[in-house]
């Protein structure tokens, strides 16, 4: 864990936007994958206008 220059006070702030990058980077790595893996199929129709 790395603490910042004022004792530590930052160490927490450091780990929470390292957390929310990872996840943002993650939650973008999976939606690629489905995107590559199943390029072909799309969505259902719901509703069709009349």
């Amino acid at each position: 864990m790395l603490a910042g220059p004022d004792g530590g006070r930052t160490g927490s702030y450091t780990m929470a936007w390292r957390i929310g990058v990872a996840l943002g980077l993650a939650g973008g790595i999976v939606q690629v994958a489905f995107a590559l893996i199943r390029p072909s199929q799309s969505p259902a129709p719901v509703l069709k206008a009349a």
